[in-house]
């Protein structure tokens, strides 16, 4: 049984994203990856993000994505080279229990 699944930064175009759901319910894991750079609004820049992937289920509800973005607050000094902005606006802690299957 697998986990969790991790991929590095820039692994995953956001519009892609939707093929993790297929991979996790392949082998029924939670994934995190990092995606590529983002234009952001918000910040007014490019940023460098990853996105948790968390996989529930139960007998009454099913399974269940939960979709939770996590900014990176301090690009490398290559990243600030190209532009890319620290943000990160809020820090998720995930804990899986061990030996629980999602």
């Amino acid at each position: 049984m697998v986990d969790i699944i991790l991929f590095p930064e820039l692994a995953v175009h956001p519009e892609h994203a939707f093929l993790l759901r297929r991979l996790s319910d392949k082998v029924r894991a939670n994934i995190f990856t990092g995606l590529t750079f983002l234009h952001s609004h918000k910040v007014g820049g490019i940023v460098n993000q990853g996105l948790w992937l968390i996989r529930t289920e139960s007998p009454s509800h099913g399974r269940a994505f939960q979709y939770v973005w996590q900014g990176k607050l301090h690009p490398m000094k290559d990243e600030v080279k190209m532009g890319v902005k620290g943000h990160r606006p809020h820090v998720t802690l995930v804990e899986l229990p061990i030996g629980a299957k999602p």
